[in-house]
């Protein structure tokens, strides 16, 4: 048990049960009597043989060695060269020193962390399992499975001694370069040409290649491993705009091309009653003329691709959009959709914001931003275009109850003009008042009004970012940064950071006139300014542990400019103090530390020798004039317009979309030719050097899959070495990015997709996964071929025959002797050889090519490259990838020679002709030449019992032991455990779905002998799959409560719904949920006693319940509209059934129990309406005394806010309404002297 004990098989302590004792294994001296069939001659007892695995001989016939597991030995024989026979020579190897019978070692206590085997009770060549000797007979190697190691022994080549000179093992730094792979060294190979040595890790699913030196020391050159992604195989280039179809849909083997339509500007991505959208704005990159096209189209996701359903008519070049969420007084929960366009904003309304109509699925005009500050004065007095909006909302509690401000923020950049400093703005919505529509609709609230004036030097883009802060009230902070261009004379410039502060009184002179003038609660405070160049973009993330940061696009140098040597620029990322975030300011402490810059030319801290300098650019062809005829990969980061970082299967990216196309060039379009823009990069957050590096090869939830556990330090902080890979996007003149996860039709399928927009490439969707490495998992053997290898056979009673001989049936599949050419010979760094590995647990075959491999900037990261991947044929996939039968249980890999007669004619029986070759005859007319073959030898399954028979003595009690080694970890909440009887146990964790594999291994004690050993069986291997069974879907209802003729309106009745399981709506195909709900119900009135309407259905419109998600929680709606004048109360019976199953055999259900909420529509006060005449009236003295005149007949007057009509106030007024009385009062009396007119009144009903 010491062999395979991992932590989790919890019986380490079985490990102290073994013992050694002087009992031997007994070797016979043999002769060759008959032909190959050798025979017993005599025996003796030789320690060292138990556990025999490889044996190897001597290239000059002199020596065997012998490799064993159990005793980690080394065994050495001298050899009779002419007759075969071996001769024990314990002063040639290296035999492990064993106690005295009856002894034992002394066992130290298991209570390690790691593996029993790892440990190994400090014997040495624990888990020795294979040699192997080099033909010039200098070195022999071997391979320990339990200390993840390489053994270089050096070879007396005239005594045949063996002394050990070199220890190499995994995870430690040879020459600099980290050592990876070697877990589970379970075989290698030599090459042919003696100069390189290929290992197996069966632990690590790798395999790993050394250099061969000429001292016979190692030194190690690169490894491949399971799970390792393969960027080369990523379809990066986006489809041609001129010759591609729009393909909407999800391929994993292209990406998507959304829309062929150039001056792509800006794409978001936003979720609307649990439907997912895209919003793409369209608009040249230019200044643009009121005459100037553009639009923003909306994309709705269908399950399997995204369809067009809008495209807004009033908007001119479209250049950013911002989705907003925002419940207006009424409690109506109403979505938005704001456009910029970069049309002049001093005639034309520049930011439209359209209101998303529910019933009809399209936005429609709510409003546009005004062109007037409150006080009547004009926002600006040039030319202002909007260049990025940005939409935020800060909650805030006062006197007990808690509020949200509605912001939306506009960068205005001024058009080219020497004099810069143009203002942009920060708007506010406003609940009170109402906003007429085109069509005359009526909606409450006024929509944005300005609220700040924010002044920066040619604006391009807001972005906010909310910190949690102790300290602060409501438990955070509201950030909000603006980036800065420059101008025409110098493009260096301040980009500010501002902090909502919103009961402190407003204190910023630039606020006059606006809705949060001087002196009143609540404003934006400037509390840092940072230095930037060029300034095209500002984006916020948050990084899981480690904090909030801001990142600046720094963009080029030149404010216009064609030349490429002016974009060269950098994205500067800048930390959140946390600690200070309530009481920073601009004279008292930063808020904000630059944490890291990348510009393609600062390394990224890796311990490598060859480090990467994340943000290199290259260009889609050709060369930048500043590369001075140098490969463009050595030049720093070019033309970085816009960022987005974003997160997908637990690792986090920033992308960097790169474009040469000049912002304020004042002409249409973009001249840069196509082959000098710059591919937009995409970088991964490093989790030990805690920076953006390039691509690591392998992720963290990969490697936890596999191997049990994420990323060591080691291989963070070596990357570079580790195949990490500068992934570039060949992208024409992108602009913006955005990233999301689709629900994609198939259970459990949802996708991350990386969508980009540009100037000459429209609109792409990349699907943001990657194929990767299989095949190696419990690899077994290995064999390698330099290309152009020739090989000769070996024909019976010669070592090394000529290439045609007499074939004899013992050469016909016999192993062959390889012919090296000099210049194979010659060769030391392995370029071009083939290797091929074999692995159990994969049950495959994995041909692989040494070769130099290169990333996208030119950076060589690997010698590996693999080639193909063969799996054994299953039912389940009988036709899947390279497919081929006997890989059940591979073992070893050997090179042969099948004799192949030519020309081979139909008529000729093949039976009939290798009969002819066994009596030793040639075939006439037939030649007979060899093919080199490949051959994989495997296992077969043993499964007999033997026990229990009088020859083999009785059965001894069987123990099983079971490890993981595949498949989500911590699924099961008692793992699996096979018991004496064969049972198998185990308790899945609740909500708990998957596949998980096993290793199984069967071991027996003699129980009546204490010293015996623990004889384990060979593994066996199984799966466990837990299907998801359907829950019942669940929620709680509440009583929900809406005013009197409030029109079309959308309310929640229901929260934590859920189809089961979880209440996060993300999770549902995590753990096999159905996502789908719908509700059934019924409903009963209850009309108040005045009310004036009568009618069994209380609602106007049809009545719609639906399931909405919010911040990724499922909440219960219902839309609806009442009959004018109608209140009281509506009583639901209401539950919620899913689209899963029901079975009464699993349990599953697919309905929730009946529960009841109250519709309460509440009594409204409506306003009075009255007819007012104009009088003629004589004048009168002033001493005259007043006399009344009517100015308003009583048939002019309703009480209901409807005109007068003789039966208005019975059709639309309710009883509460009839008994009101009304008075009138003069407000203000112009052109009248003396005392005001005094005023008069009456009841409704009865005056």
């Amino acid at each position: 048990n010491c062999l395979v004990c991992p932590q989790t098989c919890g019986n380490c302590d079985l490990c102290k049960d073994e013992s050694l004792s002087r009992a031997g294994v007994t070797y016979g001296f043999s002769v060759n009597t008959e032909s190959i069939v050798l025979k017993s001659k005599k025996e003796d007892k030789l320690l060292g043989l138990k556990g025999v695995n490889s044996i190897v001989v001597s290239r000059d016939g002199r020596h065997v060695y012998a490799s064993s597991l159990f005793a980690r030995s080394v065994v050495a024989f001298d050899r009779n060269a002419e007759t075969g026979l071996i001769f024990y020579n314990p002063e040639l190897g290296i035999t492990q020193q064993v106690p005295d019978d009856g002894e034992t070692w002394p066992f130290p206590a298991c209570n390690y962390s790691h593996d029993c085997l790892r440990v190994g009770y400090a014997r040495p060549y624990q888990g020795l399992a294979e040699i192997a000797i080099t033909d010039d007979g200098l070195n022999l190697y071997g391979v320990s499975s339990a200390f993840d190691a390489v053994y270089v022994w050096q070879r007396n080549t005239a005594s045949g001694a063996l002394s050990l000179i070199r220890l190499v093992t995994d995870g430690m730094i040879d020459g600099g370069k980290l050592v990876d792979g070697l877990a589970g060294a379970s075989s290698l190979f030599i090459s042919h040409n003696s100069r390189s040595v290929y290992v197996t890790g069966s632990r690590d699913q790798s395999v790993a290649a050394f250099h061969r030196e000429s001292n016979g020391d190692l030194t190690y050159i690169d490894r491949i491993k399971n799970g390792e992604r393969r960027f080369d195989r990523y379809p990066v280039t986006p489809p041609d705009v001129n010759t591609a179809n729009i393909s909407t849909g999800l391929d994993p083997h292209s990406p998507m091309l959304l829309s062929k339509e150039a001056s792509a500007r800006a794409v978001r991505y936003f979720v609307m009653d649990g439907e997912q959208y895209l919003a793409i704005a369209f608009g040249a990159d230019t200044i643009l003329s009121s005459e100037a096209a553009g639009y923003a189209a909306i994309l709705k996701w269908d399950g399997q691709s995204f369809v067009e359903i809008q495209r807004t008519t009033l908007d001119k070049g479209a250049v950013d959009l911002e989705h907003m969420y925002i419940i207006n007084d009424v409690g109506d929960g109403l979505h938005f959709l704001a456009v910029a366009n970069s049309h002049d904003s001093l005639t034309d309304n520049a930011v439209n914001i359209y209101q998303w109509d529910p019933q009809s699925q399209t936005f429609f005009l709510h409003h546009a931003l005004p062109r007037l500050r409150p006080d009547g004065e004009p926002l600006h007095t040039r030319k202002a275009i909007p260049r990025g909006i940005c939409y935020l909302r800060a909650s805030q509690v006062e006197n007990g109850v808690e509020t949200t401000q509605h912001f939306l923020a506009v960068a205005y950049h001024q058009d080219v003009s020497p004099a810069y400093n143009m203002d942009s703005y920060v708007f506010a919505w406003q609940h009170e008042g109402q906003t007429v529509l085109a069509d005359g609709r009526t909606l409450p609230g006024t929509g944005f009004v300005a609220y700040q004036r924010m002044v920066a030097a040619g604006a391009t883009d807001f972005e906010r970012m909310e910190v949690p802060c102790s300290a602060c009230t409501g438990g955070s902070v509201q950030f909000l940064a603006v980036s800065s261009f420059g101008n025409p004379s110098s493009v260096v410039s301040t980009s500010s950071v501002w902090r909502y502060k919103p009961y402190v009184p407003n204190t910023d002179p630039d606020n006059f006139g606006l809705w949060n003038s001087l002196g009143s609660p609540g404003f934006f405070e400037r509390v840092q300014e940072v230095q930037t160049t060029g300034a095209a973009s500002v984006h916020s993330f948050y990084v899981p542990t480690v904090g909030y940061f801001l990142a600046w696009a720094e963009r080029q140098t030149r404010f216009t400019s064609t030349n490429p040597d002016h974009y060269t620029g950098r994205v500067s990322i800048w930390q959140v103090n946390e600690t200070a975030v309530a009481s920073c300011s601009l004279n008292a402490g930063a808020c904000f530390n630059l944490f890291q810059t990348i510009d393609g030319m600062t390394a990224d801290g890796g311990s490598s020798d060859r480090e990467h300098r994340p943000g290199k650019s290259v260009p889609i062809a050709g060369q930048y004039s500043a590369c001075s005829g140098e490969p463009c990969g050595t030049q720093r980061l070019i033309g970085a317009t816009s960022l987005k970082f974003f997160s997908a299967n637990g690792e986090h990216y920033l992308a960097i979309a790169q474009s040469l196309c000049p912002l304020f060039s004042g002409v249409a379009g973009c001249a840069t030719p196509k082959e000098l823009q710059p591919q937009s990069s995409v970088l991964q957050w490093n989790r030990r050097l805690a920076l953006f590096t390039e691509l690591l090869s392998i992720t963290d939830s990969a490697n936890t899959l596999l191997r049990g556990a994420p990323l060591s330090d080691p291989e963070l902080l070596y990357h570079s070495q580790l195949h990490s890979f500068a992934f570039r996007l060949p992208i024409l003149g992108a602009v913006s990015w955005d990233s999301f996860e689709v629900n994609h039709s198939s259970p459990g399928q949802n996708r991350s997709l990386l969508v980009s927009t540009s100037l000459q490439g429209g609109v792409v969707a990349y699907l943001w996964q990657f194929d990767t490495i299989t095949g190696l998992n419990g690899s077994a053997s290995v064999a390698a071929l330099l290309e152009n290898t020739t090989f000769s056979p070996i024909q019976t009673g010669t070592y090394d025959a000529p290439e045609f001989g007499v074939p004899s049936f013992e050469n016909l599949f016999s192993v062959p002797v390889v012919r090296v050419s000099p210049e194979q010979q010659q060769a030391t760094d392995g370029v071009n050889e083939h290797v091929y590995v074999a692995a159990a647990m994969d049950r495959s075959l994995v041909h692989a090519k040494r070769v130099h491999a290169t990333d996208m900037v030119g950076n060589r990261i690997a010698e590996f490259s693999l080639m193909k991947t063969y799996h054994q044929i299953t039912p389940e996939d009988p036709a899947g990838p390279h497919p081929v039968e006997g890989l059940n249980n591979p073992l070893h890999l050997r090179f042969f020679l099948q004799p192949v007669v030519s020309p081979w004619a139909p008529d000729a029986n093949s039976s009939a002709a290798r009969r002819l070759l066994q009596e030793g005859q040639v075939l006439p007319d037939y030649t007979v030449t060899y093919k080199p073959q490949l051959a994989v030898i495997s296992r077969e399954n043993e499964d007999e019992r033997m026990c229990g028979l009088v020859a083999n003595g009785p059965c001894q009690t069987v123990s099983m032991l079971v490890v993981q080694v595949s498949g989500m970890p911590g699924m099961f909440e008692q793992p699996p455990a096979i018991s004496n009887e064969g049972l198998l146990s185990f308790t899945v964790k609740p909500t708990r779905v998957g596949l998980a594999t096993f290793r199984v291994y069967a071991f027996d004690v003699n129980a009546t002998n204490s010293n015996t050993s623990l004889v384990l069986s060979e593994p066996r291997f199984f799966s466990i799959t837990v299907l998801p069974v359907n829950d019942a879907p669940a929620f709680e209802p509440v009583n929900v409560i809406a005013p009197m003729d409030s029109g079309l309106q959308t309310l929640i009745f229901a929260v934590n719904v859920t189809s089961g399981v979880t209440l996060r709506f993300s999770e549902l195909d995590l753990v096999g949920e159905a996502g789908k709900l719908t509700w059934n119900y019924t409903f009963t009135t209850e009309q108040a006693l005045f009310s004036r309407v009568i009618s069994e259905d209380p609602f106007s419109t049809e009545l719609k319940l639906n399931v909405s998600v919010i911040d990724d929680l499922m909440y219960g709606t219902i839309t609806f509209e009442t009959v004018r004048g109608w209140f009281g109360d509506i009583f639901f019976k209401v539950n919620l059934l899913d689209d899963g199953d029901a079975s009464d055999s699993t349990g599953a259900q697919n309905r929730s129990s009946v529960k009841n909420f109250t519709l309460s529509i509440q009594y409204v006060n409506d306003p009075p309406y009255f007819v007012p005449r104009d009088l003629l009236v004589d004048g009168t003295s002033r001493n005259d005394p007043p006399h009344p005149v009517s100015v308003v007949a009583a048939s002019d007057v309703t009480i209901c806010s409807v005109p007068p009509h003789p039966t208005s106030w019975l059709l639309n007024c309710n009883e509460m309404e009839w008994q009101q009385s009304y008075s009138f009062f003069v407000i203000d009396a112009d052109g009248l002297s003396g005392n005001i007119p005094k005023s008069g009144g009456g009841i409704f009903w009865g005056s």
